[in-house]
C-alpha cells in the first residue's frame, strides 16, 4: 500500500471494498480532487470480493473521460 500523499492512483471502485480511511479522505478533499466525486485512492483501498474499476483523465485521474475500466476483463 501506498502513503495516500499524491492522489494520482484516483480511481472510481463498484464492488466490495473497505471503508475510505482518513488518508483516503484528507486527500480526496483537496484540490483537484472533490470529496463528492465518487472516487477512491486504490493505494489506500483493501479488495473484499469482486469489483470493477474505471480510471478517469487527468493527471490525478479527476477528470471525467474514462481513460481505462476493467469491465469485461
Amino acid at each position: 500500500m501506498g502513503i495516500g500523499s499524491c492522489g494520482t492512483c484516483a480511481v472510481e471502485v463498484e464492488g466490495e471494498v473497505s471503508e475510505a480511511n482518513w488518508k483516503d479522505k484528507a486527500r480526496r478533499s483537496l484540490p483537484p480532487h472533490s470529496p463528492t466525486a465518487n472516487r477512491r485512492l486504490a493505494c489506500q483501498t483493501k479488495v473484499l470480493g469482486d469489483v470493477r474499476v474505471t480510471k478517469y483523465d487527468g493527471f490525478w485521474g479527476q477528470g471525467e473521460d474514462v481513460v481505462w475500466t476493467s469491465e469485461g476483463r
